[in-house]
């Protein structure tokens, strides 16, 4: 089980006299956030090892990264996907304003912006972007572009969905009043306004190239370190350096393929051989046995690292599709969930049982409170006779059927665990594996009745998990919750600076999202990769999608 000593908290509680700050720049962009932000509290996971480079281990240029999805990309617009799919492949060719520091996951540093300002009210915000930013096709990246970006974000236009359009529902005016100036106004503060802007889809895209074609669902054009060369369905995907990155000495790599192995077994075998230098994380991350197995065969010739994460098991109900519209169902099959068993099952007993928020987080629901809510008792016989009971009062006394989808993959381990547990109390479901593109699609549109997967979160807010899955108008709420009480509280919380009392609010919102049974959490996972010692200045990041762009990776030897 993951302990919460693996955890620190780094709240800043400054509300009111927000001085002007910004960033000095380094090599690799911007090392600090401004002094002065608005209050917010975030979870600095422990960083995994290593963290620093030795003083006589020099970064080398050349050499290709050779790395793998576990799936064909269903689109590649950074501001429609959701998948680490898409991200792990397209985000070495993007930069945002802002970004999670590459080897400290709870600091937020500059990336096109060089210094930021915040007004003494906390509700303007100034970006100043680095001069001679270019986007691949060599025109170039100014701050109307990143005003267009972020206003396709959170205002999609007709035909573009945006699952994070509900993070940016505080700005209410943005204006670029020179090329590398970009001015965002707030309705009020927002306690997670920087943290949702530093997320690595919000990606810069050229607003001359996306604003004529609409979107960038087959095209990769941003700023970043590597840009496309090649596709190959089923085979491989490849970026190579740009060379006119806006910094200087970066990247080190010549380049980067990504090699597409849809078998668990089968990328393992590469890593074992070279073919790929390093394993993922998500749902195909190396559990601990097969790390000491890989550490025992490889010696000290791979290193493995660690962390507690923000990805976590989840079912998923569609509440348009029967029998999930009725909430005596959703409360059955709730309880039906063994999680203690489901995190032995699933991760060899590594996990922590939680709500919407990261267990181990600030904002998390204290546990001596959720052990006691349904689903989550110590005593799993009574909750299953209360589950038969809740169907047999709908109307299922004989039992009903259901058909859970999963991607290809150890996603569907997962769901063939919850076939087993809603069998228990009656339920017969059908297990159905699509392509990891086609299953998205699908989720997309909401063409499913019950989806069991392992997903992420971006961060450790309530405004950008409970903005992305559980307010009316969130991008991913496949299920279709509509709680007016939860859209009331997100609302306030999301302007509440006061730590204390924004938890009392996130607090009281987890509780009616736990009620409403459309994303029944199972655990938070913990993460573990291997990694060949030659890959040098990559650490494992709590996110799936961040510390993707690879700009101070190097190779040694």
């Amino acid at each position: 089980m993951i302990r919460k000593k693996s955890l620190t908290m780094a709240a800043c509680f400054t509300i009111l006299g927000l001085l002007m700050a910004s960033c000095a720049p380094a090599a690799t962009g911007p090392t600090a956030a401004p002094a002065a932000a608005p209050a917010k509290a975030t979870t600095a996971l422990a960083a995994p090892s290593p963290t620093a480079r030795p003083a006589a281990e020099q970064p080398k240029y050349g050499g290709t990264l050779k790395l793998f999805s576990f799936a064909d990309p269903g689109g590649l617009d950074p501001h429609q996907e959701t998948s680490v799919s898409v991200s792990a492949l397209i985000m070495p060719s993007y930069n945002s304003l802002l970004q999670y520091s590459p080897l400290q996951s709870d600091k937020i540093i500059g990336d096109l912006a060089e210094k930021w300002e915040v007004s003494p009210d906390g509700a303007v915000y100034t970006f100043h972007l680095y001069k001679g930013i270019k986007f691949h096709n060599g025109k170039p990246a100014t701050a109307q572009d990143a005003k267009f970006s972020l206003d396709r974000v959170r205002q999609p236009p007709k035909g573009t969905r945006s699952p994070r359009s509900g993070v940016l529902q505080s700005v209410t005016k943005m204006e670029t009043p020179d090329e590398n100036t970009l001015v965002v106004t707030l309705a009020q503060p927002a306690a997670s306004f920087i943290s949702n802007i530093a997320l690595a889809w919000m990606a810069v895209v050229p607003l001359d190239v996306v604003g004529g074609k609409g979107d960038l669902s087959k095209d990769v054009l941003g700023t970043g370190p590597f840009r496309f060369k090649s596709y190959s369905t089923g085979v491989a995907y490849e970026v190579v350096k740009f060379a006119d990155y806006f910094i200087k000495g970066r990247p080190y790599l010549d380049g980067i393929t990504f090699y597409i192995i849809k078998d668990a077994t089968t990328s393992l075998s590469a890593f074992r051989t070279g073919h790929i230098m390093r394993t993922l994380a998500g749902a195909w991350a190396v559990k601990a046995s097969q790390a000491e197995l890989l550490k025992k065969e490889m010696g000290d010739k791979i290193q493995v690292q660690s962390t507690p994460t923000y990805n976590f098991w989840t079912v998923q109900v569609n509440f348009k599709e029967t029998p999930w519209g009725n909430p005596k169902v959703r409360a059955a099959a709730n309880l039906a969930l063994d999680r203690p068993t489901a995190i032995k099952v699933l991760e060899e007993g590594e996990g922590e049982i939680g709500g919407p928020m990261p267990a181990l987080g600030v904002w998390a629901l204290p546990k001596e409170e959720l052990l006691k809510m349904p689903g989550y008792r110590a005593d799993k016989s009574a909750e299953i006779a209360e589950a038969k009971k809740l169907l047999a009062d709908a109307g299922f006394a004989g039992g009903l059927k259901t058909a859970i989808k999963c991607p290809t993959g150890p996603n569907c381990g997962g769901a063939v665990f919850i076939k087993d547990q809603f069998a228990k109390i009656g339920i017969d479901a059908s297990v159905q594996v699509l392509d990891k593109a086609v299953h998205d699609k699908d989720m997309a549109e909401k063409r499913f009745a019950t989806n069991v997967q392992r997903l992420g979160a971006g961060i450790d807010d309530p405004d950008q998990i409970f903005g992305e899955r559980y307010i009316t108008t969130a991008g991913r709420n496949y299920a279709g919750l509509s709680d007016p009480r939860i859209d009331e509280l997100y609302a306030k919380q999301s302007r509440t600076l006061d730590v204390a009392e924004r938890k009392k609010l996130v607090v009281e919102m987890e509780r009616l999202a736990i009620e409403a049974n459309a994303n029944m959490v199972l655990f938070w996972a913990r993460e573990r990769v291997a990694v060949h010692l030659k890959v040098k200045g990559w650490v494992l990041s709590p996110s799936l999608h961040d510390n993707n762009k690879y700009q101070d990776v190097w190779l040694a030897g």
